[in-house]
């Protein structure tokens, strides 16, 4: 008797010590979804000219027409590529996508003490960089420099360590040179009209809100991770510094969306908005 029970308690703490070590906790936790191949940006983001229609074109100047209006003096006319400069980005929508967006989790060693407990702004901004830059090759030594790098140049320029998204379009701009802009009504539509764009979407949360499974309980007050696609059944695709196991991270549109809020200094309770970083 005494060697059955004995048989039943080494069970019991070997299944306790594999749902531990995320083996069993995959089985009934992980979200199953079949996910597209991942694009790069040169890819989704190369000029399509049957992608620009006759509107597009209406109020384009062609170059020797602006060599006409200049030269009679009604001032110079916009060039047809600077008029159309963001059309050829516009690409139909599909189906499914998934932005080639590499991935590191903010703590890409598992040391979960300061700076990379807060490193979820600088681990989103740096996958995205790499994406942009058409650098799929995004190390854990790599990742653990660049956020080191990045958390001293911000405190070298005054930024806090959490950061609201206004703030985090400055560093995007000055540290590493791309446009960026704020989508100040996020919703399904708007971040998927990014993503077809080739843009990945930055979007602050209110980490517990998100209900990931693999994060430390009760998980962040506060989160940052990057939406870089969408499945067939309409859910989106991330790269969720938040947890190693935040690659392909799937997220249902109305979770995700109800967790959004900017940092307001305190705690993720201001308007829901999204980030995007672009060429």
């Amino acid at each position: 008797m005494l060697k059955r029970v004995s048989i039943i308690a080494l069970c019991i703490i070997a299944v306790v010590l594999l749902y531990e070590r995320n083996a069993i906790r995959d089985l009934f936790t992980a979200p199953k979804h079949d996910l597209p191949s991942p694009i790069s940006y040169a890819d989704i983001a190369r000029p399509d000219p049957s992608a620009v229609s006759d509107e597009d074109t209406a109020g384009a100047v062609s170059n020797d027409q602006q060599t006409s209006d200049t030269e009679e003096g009604d001032g110079a006319a916009p060039a047809a590529e600077e008029t159309l400069e963001e059309k050829p980005l516009v690409v139909s929508e599909r189906n499914a996508l998934n932005l080639a967006v590499p991935f590191q989790p903010q703590a890409p060693h598992a040391n979960w003490d300061l700076p990379y407990q807060e490193a979820c702004e600088e681990a989103s901004v740096i996958m995205v960089d790499h994406y942009l830059r058409g650098d799929d090759s995004l190390t854990a030594d790599e990742m653990d420099d660049l956020i080191l790098e990045l958390v001293v140049w911000e405190t070298e320029h005054g930024y806090p360590i959490d950061v609201s998204v206004e703030e985090l379009v400055r560093i995007v701009q000055e540290k590493y040179g791309w446009r960026a802009l704020v989508l100040e009504t996020l919703t399904e539509s708007a971040i998927r009209e990014q993503l077809n764009l080739g843009r990945p979407v930055i979007v602050p949360a209110a980490g517990r809100e998100l209900h990931n499974p693999y994060f430390r309980q009760p998980g962040p007050l506060y989160h940052m991770l990057v939406i870089k696609g969408y499945t067939t059944d309409g859910h989106f695709i991330t790269n969720d510094p938040g947890t190693r196991r935040g690659a392909d991270y799937v997220y249902d549109p109305a979770v995700l969306l109800a967790a959004a809020h900017d940092w307001t200094g305190e705690v993720a309770d201001g308007p829901a908005l999204g980030l995007v970083m672009y060429k």
